[in-house]
């Protein structure tokens, strides 16, 4: 600020005239350092003509108080802001501010503020630039890692592949292999079985041949040599379904005999089962052989011993007439521990007979299995007859 002596004291950062003891320049709000007291300049009276009016109402600072000139920025004692519309003008008056030895608050602070949080920001802005720089180039790197493991798995799943594919090949060709492997022992398996099956029906077919023989040959000598002790008869046995064989005795007693008779079959499978066939050795109530043919088509063969009644053998009858009315000649050949049944003049099987070597007597019979009856059903036999061997 300029304060020569006898001079009016001016703003110099803006040339305003400042009023007397005025701290700070009511205009640009600078600070005035070192305060003084100006020579008032005198004026001529005669040479200012004031038009005679109203004095105006002072302006007064909103905050302070103090009297505003026309012209003031701010209040030149608290600094505080003021609006032109505020201030009213005082013709050909100066009134010089008051002296005011308080500090006052300089205008310019809130611009310093603004440029420090200017400041302030620009530099979290260029951290924050950097952080996000950063950031980028991490991510950066980050994927370019990732791209290479990427590419190494890709690589890696590539050689499996291959290796896979490799390790199929070698395991289809040994699939293969063992498939034609298997194909030719199938092969060879089949033409030894073919063989085998062959050799084997031929060799039973020669058995049967030669068992035939010696069954014939023992046929006519044991026809020849048995003596005829019962028939030939013809008779019928009455169904009843109460639980007993129904039978027709010979009333003869011998160990070693011929038992020979023609049966005709009650009625057809579809209507029921049915049975038939011999008792010998018979030496009381549920004592002796049984020797049954039945319409399943098979030959039973069992020992009663009183309520113990097992079945010692079982076996097929291949040429055996299942038909209503048809009929089947049974034989049966005992002598001492072996017998042999033959049915419609063939050869069917040995049975051993040594468990009861006795004499007994002997019988035609039917019902042997229960539910094998049918009430008042008729089982007709024809050439009932018993030979006794020496």
């Amino acid at each position: 600020m300029s304060t020569d002596a006898g001079k009016t004291i001016f703003c110099t950062q803006c040339g305003q005239s400042l009023p007397v003891g005025a701290m700070i320049c009511p205009k640009c709000g600078s600070v005035v350092s070192q305060p003084t007291t100006p020579q008032v300049e005198s004026i001529d009276p005669a040479s200012v003509k004031v038009a005679a009016q109203e004095p105006p109402k002072p302006a007064l600072c909103q905050k302070c108080g103090r009297e505003l000139e026309p012209g003031w920025a701010a209040c030149p004692s608290c600094g505080d802001l003021v609006s032109p519309e505020e201030i009213q003008t005082k013709p050909g008056t100066v009134t010089p501010p008051p002296t005011d030895s308080k500090p006052k608050r300089n205008g310019m602070g809130w611009l310093l503020g603004l440029g420090i949080l200017a400041l302030v920001l620009g530099c979290g802005l260029i951290v924050a630039l950097g952080f996000l720089f950063n950031t980028t180039q991490n991510l950066l790197m980050v994927e370019g890692e990732l791209d290479q493991v990427a590419q190494t798995a890709t690589a890696a799943q590539a050689g499996l592949q291959i290796t896979l594919e490799s390790q199929l090949a070698t395991q289809s060709a040994a699939e293969a292999q063992l498939l034609d492997q298997q194909s030719a022992l199938a092969n060879q398996a089949l033409a030894f079985s073919a063989t085998s099956t062959a050799q084997v029906a031929a060799d039973q077919e020669a058995l049967r041949l030669q068992q035939e023989a010696f069954q014939a040959t023992l046929s006519a000598v044991m026809t020849e040599a048995g003596q005829v002790i019962y028939g030939p008869a013809d008779g019928e046995l009455l169904h009843k379904v109460d639980g007993f064989v129904e039978t027709t005795w010979a009333d003869v007693n011998v160990a070693n005999l011929i038992i020979e008779a023609r049966f005709y079959n009650p009625y057809g499978t579809e209507e029921g089962p049915w049975d038939y066939g011999f008792m010998f050795r018979h030496t009381d109530t549920n004592e002796q052989y049984r020797l049954v043919i039945s319409s399943d088509g098979q030959w039973h063969f069992i020992i009663a011993r009183g309520d113990d009644r097992p079945e010692l053998a079982v076996g097929p009858i291949a040429d055996l007439d299942l038909t209503a009315g048809g009929s089947n000649l049974v034989n049966l050949w005992v002598k001492d521990g072996t017998a042999n049944l033959y049915v419609n003049n063939q050869w069917i099987t040995a049975l051993d007979v040594s468990e009861k070597i006795v004499a007994g007597d002997v019988a035609a019979c039917t019902g042997f299995y229960t539910g094998y009856e049918i009430e008042g059903k008729i089982t007709r036999y024809e050439g009932f007859k018993v030979s006794e061997l020496p």
